[in-house]
């Protein structure tokens, strides 16, 4: 008893007294089976899942006759333990109950746990159980115990379910208070009730009239899995005449289950065995006496019965829903006076949001609005004005919007809007207080402008300064770069020539130096033609041999974890490009695909001819023949977000200092020059694939000059004047080796005095055109000055084409570009000294 007692004042939860009441009767009594049998309109659903489930349905169970007759048998009994066992009753029904339960005998207990319910406590044991006195009043007393624990569970539970049910009706009147969209109202009226009532199916039925007829169409609809869904579904109404007609008059249609089912229509029937439903709620929703619509609760899993809550709440949220319609169809009414405003609102340029001046809450808003916020307008319509706008920036808005009580206006340039992606969008914020007619109060109208392409094109002058910038910048560097290049060029090139070719080891030490010398001018080269402008020199190319040279040169800059796989047609036709440029493309596509790949993968490289007509065709190409260059990869490919930006000058993907986003700016610009296109397909996590189309050239590429020819020689005198002693000395070794007299000066002053002494002794002058104190180009006046006749070459790390210019106008004859090779200076040199003057 004490244990009992003890569980009883444990909880007062049915889902947790009742499983441990059970427990308790099988140890005290011995017995194998104890249920409860509940109360016709107690509401068990939230039992059907629990693994401990206490109930047992003798409805379910039995016949419908003998269960009555069972029933009527045990109220007269009352609270008395009735002992039944396989012959207390013929019925088949009874004995297969309790062969299914494999019991011997059953006794039964009446509970009353109020007077308007009966329940039913069930010990079943699997063998004949004679019971003694003591354990009658034992179960006796325990009865009474449970009947009061049972009544105090039932009260308690009806009080947590009233609570909920307010909760429910409040959550949709605020829903109806805070909007005029029908649909939106009904949506939440099914889901709110299918969710709360554990429901496989709710269902808002509209009452549609048509030429006299009556038809119910499913307009919204909340459904599980469990069952088959009938949203859009049509029902004539004349077709299951009879069975529903209670509803027509504002009554209440109910069907508890199957075995209390009483229909005579046969379309009723044949409806509720293909929608699977086992229970069933209509609920009629009138509006000015006249039926508009019903709300359907459908239970398919398992039977129910409906308890008097359920219902009172289902005819609480039908009223609900008949203010809901009539304020949509006065809302309705009112919108056919607002087609012109309705129209010219939606079809504005820019977005345009009414909200409540007092809340912010959003009442409508234009296509323009959905569109730039990537939202519904049905979703736009929950928020509040301020929720537009990123978090981190949520008190800088609310104080602006707050400011229109005072001001009326409101004007910001740099707002931004939030969309529902996350991605922030820049706009032109324009907000004012205005009234939507009589009697219908102020509300805040809020125009957003988007701003996207006016900031790209901000974005663009940025950049092209930013060039601009760079383009000063590279040029100085260009200038010191190659002038340091120039020494190691240079005594790379008499180093090589003082050695003796046998000695392989140290020769091919020599060319390397050399050659890493020559890359490097050129890459100073590229980095100012990027920069700056500018059209390098074009000659004939055979494709496939660069492709061949630059993958030996990238193969280490790969690494092992990358296989590289060429295929090269061998009948490609000609090219006529920069072949420092056409090397760059394929390095940079090289490189991109190898960072795509980090743990490893196959880079192909192919080369083709390509025809282009009618039936190929490739955008912004003429018809005529191509030569393809191919770049694949089976890396980590690229979304549509990144793949519309890659060839955006500064845009990259890597991480700061891995990455300067000019790779692929500069690709594309040198194969829009060559007056070639660039195809790119990606797929995110498969790979990216480039294609460049260059122009084919029907001409055999010209065989490099034998590096055998020799330069003339000279006795002359030169005066080199370079500011960087390395350069002044290189030129004083390597022209000396031709047989030249030297003189050196440091800078433009000492090179003046030089002259003016000895100019008549002085063949030509070798002149840097950047040095400190005074520049090449002003010595070369000064010097004009001494000897109108005389003659210069000058030579520069870096020298822009609009300085260039002027000085050939002003009789300079000569130029060589830093770093130099020994028999480009050298044949400058002797040009110039044998050309004769006007």
């Amino acid at each position: 008893m004490n244990l009992v007692l003890n569980a009883i004042n444990a909880t007062v939860e049915l889902i947790e007294l009742l499983p441990e009441i059970t427990s308790l009767l099988k140890e005290v009594f011995q017995c194998q089976e104890v249920w409860f049998d509940p109360a016709a309109n107690f509401q068990f659903s939230r039992w059907q899942k629990s693994q401990s489930n206490p109930f047992l349905r003798l409805e379910e169970q039995l016949t419908k006759e003998f269960y009555i007759n069972l029933k009527q048998y045990l109220l007269t009994q009352r609270s008395s333990l009735t002992i039944l066992d396989q012959d207390s009753f013929s019925d088949p029904s009874w004995q297969n109950f309790l062969d299914q339960h494999k019991l011997k005998s059953q006794a039964f207990v009446l509970l009353e746990p109020s007077s308007s319910s009966f329940w039913v406590l069930g010990l079943g044991c699997t063998k004949t159980k004679n019971w003694t006195i003591y354990e009658k009043e034992l179960l006796a007393e325990i009865t009474i115990i449970i009947t009061l624990a049972l009544e105090k569970a039932l009260l308690y539970q009806k009080t947590h379910d009233a609570a909920t049910y307010e909760q429910i009706i409040n959550s949709i009147s605020l829903t109806i208070s805070q909007s005029l969209d029908i649909d939106q109202v009904l949506d939440s009226v099914c889901e709110e009730i299918a969710k709360h009532l554990e429901l496989d199916r709710c269902i808002f039925f509209k009452v549609l009239k048509d030429e006299g007829e009556c038809f119910v169409l499913a307009t919204h609809e909340k459904c599980s899995t469990q069952c088959p869904e009938l949203i859009t579904s049509k029902y004539r109404y004349g077709d299951y005449a009879g069975d529903f007609d209670s509803i027509w008059d504002g009554e209440l249609w109910m069907m508890d289950s199957l075995h209390t089912l009483s229909l005579t229509n046969e379309n009723s029937i044949e409806f509720i065995k293909q929608a699977n439903i086992k229970a069933a709620l209509l609920m009629p929703v009138m509006n000015r006496e006249e039926l508009v619509g019903a709300i359907a609760l459908h239970q398919c899993s398992y039977f129910r019965n409906w308890t008097e809550g359920e219902v009172r709440l289902v005819e609480s949220i039908a009223r609900q829903c008949s203010i809901a319609i009539n304020n949509a169809q006065l809302y309705g009414q009112s919108r056919k006076s607002e087609e012109r405003y309705r129209s010219l609102f939606d079809n504005a340029n820019d977005a345009i949001i009414i909200a409540d001046i007092e809340t912010r809450l959003i009442i409508d808003a234009n296509s323009k609005a959905e569109k730039l916020l990537s939202q519904q307008r049905s979703e736009l319509l929950k928020l509040d004005l301020v929720d537009l706008h990123a978090k981190s920036d949520y008190s800088k808005y609310l104080s602006a919007y707050l400011s229109l009580n005072k001001t009326g206006y409101l004007y910001l340039h740099d707002a931004e809007l939030q969309q529902k992606n996350g991605s922030v969008l820049p706009v032109e914020l324009r907000a004012s207080v205005i009234g939507l007619g009589q009697g219908a109060g102020s509300f805040i109208q809020a125009i957003f402008r988007d701003m996207t392409e006016q900031r790209k094109l901000e974005q663009q002058l940025f950049h092209s300064q930013r060039l601009e910038s760079i383009g000063t910048l590279t040029g100085g560097i260009a200038h010191d770069f190659n002038n340091l290049l120039a020494g190691i060029l240079g005594y790379a090139e008499l180093f090589k020539k003082k050695l003796d070719p046998s000695n392989t080891k140290l020769y091919n030490y020599a060319g390397i130096i050399e050659q890493s010398a020559t890359h490097g001018a050129e890459l100073a080269q590229r980095l100012v033609a990027f920069a700056r402008g500018g059209s390098p020199k074009s000659q004939l190319l055979e494709l496939n041999i660069i492709v061949e040279d630059t993958l030996k040169l990238l193969k280490r800059a790969l690494g092992r974890s990358i296989e590289i796989k060429s295929i090269l047609d061998p009948t490609l036709y000609s090219i006529e490009a920069n072949a420092t440029q056409i090397q760059q493309i394929l390095m940079n596509l090289c490189i991109n695909a190898r960072d795509a790949m980090p743990n490893g993968g196959v880079l192909r490289v192919s080369t083709e001819n390509i025809q282009l007509n009618q039936n190929k065709k490739v955008k912004g190409l003429k018809p005529g023949d191509y030569v393809a260059l191919s770049v694949s990869d089976n890396g980590t490919g690229m979304d549509e977000s990144i793949l519309t930006r890659i060839f955006e000058p500064f845009f990259t993907t890597k991480e700061i200092g891995k990455g300067t986003g000019l790779g692929l700016a500069m690709v594309a610009t040198i194969v829009r020059e060559a007056k070639g296109h660039i195809d790119v397909s990606t797929q995110s996590g498969k790979g990216t694939s480039f294609q460049i189309y260059l122009p084919a050239v029907a001409k055999n590429v010209p065989e490099t000059a034998s590096m055998d020819v020799k330069v003339s020689q000279g006795t002359e005198t030169i005066l080199v004047v370079d500011d960087e002693e390395t350069l002044r000395y290189l030129a004083k070794d390597l022209l000396e080796a031709y047989g030249y007299r030297i003189l050196l000066a440091a800078d433009g002053p000492e090179a003046l005095e030089i002259y003016r002494d000895k100019y008549k002794e002085i063949a030509i002058l070798l002149l840097d055109m950047v040095m400190p104190k005074m520049g090449g180009q002003e010595l070369y006046r000064k010097v004009l000055e001494v000897n109108p006749q005389v003659k210069v070459v000058f030579a520069s790390g870096y020298c822009p084409p609009e300085e260039i210019e002027p000085i050939w106008q002003e009789g300079v004859m000569g130029f060589v570009q830093k770093p130099y090779q020994i028999e480009d200076l050298a044949t400058e040199l002797r040009r110039v000294l044998d050309k004769n003057l006007q």
